[in-house]
This record gives C-alpha cells, sequence and structure tokens, in this order.
C-alpha cells in the first residue's frame, strides 16, 4: 500500500516536470520566431536602406553630371544648337537630361541666353543606375537647380568729352547760346585754326582755341575761362568772367576779364577792365582799370595815363622812362629786378587737354554690336525716305538700336511733320543726315540716348570729309527726351530755334543764329572724348558667371 502510493507521487511529479518542459521549449521557440523575425525586418530594411542610399549617391552624381555638362555648352557656345538641353547617351547608366532656362518676367521659359548680361537657371535631372529594392524608390531620382549670374555689361559708351570739339575752326555768334544743364563749366574746343566769338554769342563754357588766335568781340559773353595757343584779342563789348591765357593778350574799348595771363606782351586801351590782376613779360597801358596784383617779368609802359587806373598795384622788373610823373598811378608800381617770386608759372593755370581726332568709322566693328553692345543693328537702303526710316526706327521697339544707312542713295531723311516714339537708345549713321520741317523724336518711357553720325572711313587721325557728309537740323526739328551726340568729320552748323541737348564732336561747328546746346555728356562708343583715347572694356564671357544659388529641388524636367 505504501509503494502504491510512493509509485503514484513519482508519476505526478514525472508529468509535472513533462509539462514544465514543455513550457520551456514553447517559450525557446517563440523567443526563437520573434529574433528571426526582427532579423529577418533587420535585413530588409537595411537592404531597403543601403539600395536607397546606393541609387541618390548615382542620382545625385548623375543630376550633379547634367549640370557639368550644360555649363560647358554654354562656355562652349552650343546651347543653340543643343535646343537648349543635354542629355546622356541613350544606353549610359546612371543618366541624366540638364535644360537651361532665361528669366521671363517673375519667372524662367526654356532658352539659351541672348549674352552674358542675363542669369541662367540650369535644371538638371539625374536618374540612378540601380533603383532602391523594396519600394524605397525615393531617391532613384534627383533634381538639381543651379543660378548662374549675369554678368556687368562691359562699359563701351563713357559719358565724356567736352560740349563742342571743332577740330578746324568754326563760328560763334549771332545769338547762339550754350548752356551747362548739371551745373558745371564744359568746354568748347577747337583744336586747330583762328576763331571768333562775336554777336551776343553767350556760352556757360570754357572756349579753348589750341592751334589760333581768338577775337572776342561786339557782345560774346563767355562765363568761363579762355585759353589759346596764340594771340587774345578783346574788342569791344567781349566779356570772359573768368581768366584770359594766351601768347599775348589785347584789350580794347569796354572789354571785361577777371584774370590775365600773357607769355609775351599785354596790351590795353580803352575803357577796359581787369579785376584780379595781369602776369605778363611786357604790359603797356592805354586805358582802362587794373585791379589786383600784377606782375610784369620785363618792362612795364604807360601809354595814356589820363585814361588809366590802378586799383591794384604792380610789381615790374622795369619801369618805362616816358610814364608821366603826374600819373597817380605811379605810387603803385613797384620795380624789382628780377622778380624772383613768384615765378610767372606758379599759378598759371593747367593746359587744358585737347583731344585727338577720332575717325570714327575708319573700323569695321564701328558699325557692328561689337562696339555697340546690347544695340541690335539694321541696315537701311538705298531707300532712306521719312516714311521708311521712321518704320526702322519704331522697329526696334525697346531694343537699343544702330540705323546703318551708309547704304541710303541719298540723304536720309526726316522731314515734314514726321514723328517718330524710340523706347531706348538709338544711333543713326548716315553719309547724309536731314531733319527738317518739324520732324520730332521723342524718347518715350524716359529719357534716351541718340547718336547722329557721319561716318570718318579714313583712319588717319585727321577729320576726313567725304561723300559730301552732312548732318542738317532745321525746320523747327525737335528730339523731345533725349541726350544726343552729334558726330561728323564735316561741318555742323546749330540753326535758328534748334535746342539740342547733348554734344558736338565735328570737323568744324557752326552756332549762330539762336540756336541752343544745352550741354550734357553722351561720348562716343569705345572712346574716351575727354582724352580721345580707345576705352579698355573687357567684354564678360561665360565663364565669368558664378553660382548664385545651388539647391535640390521636387521637380525636374
Amino acid at each position: 500500500m505504501l509503494l502504491t502510493r510512493t509509485s503514484s507521487m513519482f508519476r505526478r511529479l514525472r508529468d509535472e516536470e513533462r509539462g514544465a518542459g514543455m513550457a520551456v521549449v514553447i517559450g525557446l521557440l517563440a523567443v526563437s520566431l520573434l529574433t528571426t523575425t526582427l532579423v529577418a525586418t533587420s535585413v530588409i530594411q537595411a537592404t531597403k536602406f543601403t539600395t536607397a542610399t546606393r541609387a541618390g549617391v548615382q542620382s545625385q552624381a548623375a543630376a550633379e553630371a547634367g549640370i557639368a555638362v550644360a555649363r560647358a555648352g554654354l562656355i562652349g557656345g552650343t546651347c543653340a544648337a543643343n535646343g537648349n538641353s543635354y542629355a546622356s547617351a541613350a544606353d549610359a547608366v546612371p543618366a541624366y537630361l540638364a535644360t537651361l532656362w532665361v528669366p521671363s518676367g517673375s519667372g524662367w521659359v526654356r532658352g539659351c541666353p541672348p549674352s552674358t548680361t542675363t542669369q541662367v537657371r540650369i535644371l538638371s535631372t539625374g536618374y540612378a543606375e540601380a533603383e532602391g529594392a523594396g519600394g524605397a524608390s525615393g531617391r532613384d531620382v534627383t533634381h538639381l537647380e543651379v543660378i548662374l549670374s549675369a554678368t556687368a555689361a562691359p562699359v563701351t559708351i563713357v559719358a565724356s568729352g567736352p560740349a563742342v570739339y571743332a577740330y578746324s575752326a568754326g563760328s560763334f555768334g549771332n545769338g547762339g547760346e550754350l548752356v551747362s544743364l548739371d551745373g558745371t563749366t564744359p568746354e568748347v574746343i577747337v583744336a586747330t585754326g583762328n576763331v571768333t566769338c562775336n554777336n551776343n554769342f553767350q556760352a556757360t563754357a570754357n572756349l579753348v582755341v589750341n592751334g589760333g588766335n581768338l577775337i572776342v568781340d561786339n557782345g560774346c559773353d563767355i562765363t568761363g575761362n579762355v585759353y589759346a595757343s596764340g594771340r587774345v584779342t578783346f574788342n569791344n563789348s567781349g566779356e570772359v568772367g573768368g581768366y584770359a591765357v594766351g601768347n599775348g593778350v589785347t584789350m580794347n574799348n569796354s572789354s571785361r576779364v577777371s584774370k590775365v595771363w600773357s607769355t609775351s606782351d599785354f596790351t590795353t586801351s580803352g575803357n577796359i577792365s581787369v579785376s584780379g590782376g595781369v602776369k605778363a613779360y611786357s604790359m603797356s597801358l592805354g586805358g582802362g582799370t587794373l585791379g589786383g596784383q600784377s606782375y610784369v617779368y620785363g618792362t612795364t609802359n604807360v601809354t595814356n595815363a589820363g585814361a588809366t587806373t590802378l586799383s591794384g598795384t604792380v610789381r615790374t622788373q622795369i619801369k618805362a622812362a616816358g610814364i608821366p610823373g603826374w600819373w597817380s598811378g605811379n605810387a603803385k608800381i613797384t620795380v624789382q629786378n628780377p622778380i624772383t617770386s613768384p615765378t610767372f608759372g606758379s599759378d598759371l593755370p593747367a593746359s587744358p587737354i585737347v583731344p585727338s581726332w577720332i575717325d570714327f568709322g575708319a573700323q569695321a566693328s564701328h558699325f557692328t554690336s561689337a562696339t555697340w553692345v546690347g544695340f541690335t543693328v539694321h541696315t537701311i537702303g538705298p531707300v532712306c525716305t521719312q516714311s521708311a526710316v521712321k518704320a526702322a526706327i519704331e522697329a526696334f521697339g525697346s531694343t537699343p538700336g544702330v540705323l546703318d544707312g551708309r547704304t541710303c542713295s541719298g540723304t536720309l531723311e526726316m522731314a515734314n511733320n514726321t514723328q517718330a516714339n524710340v523706347y531706348a537708345d538709338l544711333a543713326i549713321i548716315a553719309n547724309k543726315i536731314h531733319f527738317g520741317n518739324s520732324a520730332t523724336l521723342t524718347g518715350t518711357g524716359g529719357e534716351r540716348r541718340l547718336w547722329l553720325i557721319n561716318p570718318d572711313t579714313n583712319a588717319n587721325g585727321l577729320p576726313t570729309c567725304t561723300n559730301s557728309g552732312s548732318i542738317v537740323i532745321d525746320g523747327n526739328s525737335k528730339f523731345v527726351n533725349f541726350s544726343t551726340m552729334i558726330y561728323s568729320p564735316c561741318l555742323v552748323s546749330t540753326v535758328a530755334g534748334i535746342a539740342i541737348k547733348g554734344q558736338i564732336f565735328s570737323g568744324s561747328t557752326a552756332m549762330t543764329n539762336n540756336s541752343e546746346l544745352q550741354y550734357t555728356a553722351v561720348g562716343l562708343p569705345g572712346y574716351n572724348l575727354t582724352t580721345g583715347g580707345v576705352l579698355s572694356t573687357t567684354v564678360p564671357t561665360e565663364s565669368d558667371r558664378t553660382i548664385v544659388s545651388l539647391r535640390n529641388v521636387t521637380e525636374g524636367n
């Protein structure tokens, strides 16, 4: 009985152990299954991540390659030939497609840049060779955008130079007027020959006569200074508000000037006035009033003591014996021989720069966009009537234009109340140009620049007037909202009632009959009109662009 109970107890213990072992086995199996699942999931995720990363590297590299190829195409000038897009070879992997875009309003349009002065957008899409596994396709394709800068337009036109440059002598008189619009004192330069200013000509300017004598006569009123390589002669009521510099200065009648430098003699007669003193190598006073401190590095003589007043003082190396002892001015003349200080040139004004003649038209490039950067060139001729000229001018629209009329059979004509609106800068080039009978050009949308040019085709450094060249502006013609450069190797004559804002560069210039020039510098492409030298300009190229922005974008080609 005891044995039976013991056996039953052991059997029960074995059953309990068997149940516990089963639980342990089941638990171990569950853990094993969970671990396997986790490992499998981890492996799958790792595979997805690895393949997606690889795809991303490949597609990014492909997109960058597209950017590089498109950039090289821009520099090489192949954009238009490639239809503004660059693609990898058909069987290439990874692959790319890059397209070029230009600004349009506030957005972008597909196209090649017309010049380096506009920005460029390159949009490149790169495709991976091996795509991401398990649906991890987010990096199979990469879109990359690069914005390239615009370059500054080359400075080929510098607003410089005198108000009027005439290579040879012209005439200034009969009520002609030159005024400055910005408060500066511009220059009227005559490179060679004698000049007469008379008949109520008025100029807010300096008058420079580089190769001859100057006569300031009968109502000529120059508010600035006058220079002459030869003699300066004042007659009648001629007046200079500044100083006069010449190789000899003569003043007659009631002429006026503030100060004089003469590299030879200074001679007066009549009721002249010099308020600020004289420097000369001899002086002969025959009337008038001399103020300020004067220095004579030679002999001082008085030929008409009764009509001469010294309101200032004179220091001279020699005092002529014939000066009357009773003359009250004697006390104001001091002899010092030699006058060592100041020297004659101690305060002599600097000689003005006289530019060399510019043969504009002697180079083929003078008629192309190589010189007229940013301009569209249009040839007109042989018919150059007012209607044809008007149509050609207005066809430029908002683009700066060069109207090349060298093949006109006669005169390029704007007359008979013809009116044209101009929306950008404009150059008109022809052997003969005529604006007359109330013809009007109107700068619309703001002030524009205008060039009227007779070309000088002979590259000899001299004005060569051929083909009976001329620029005639008469008959109440008007240039509204324009700053105008008139260039001609021939005579430029402005006549009654014509008011032009700008400057003149010519073989010879006549400003008469109440014509008016309102000075503002315009310039001539490729040249510095102050010196006559060639502008040193560097034209930017595609390789001068810089990267404005570089980023990945969500949408591509």
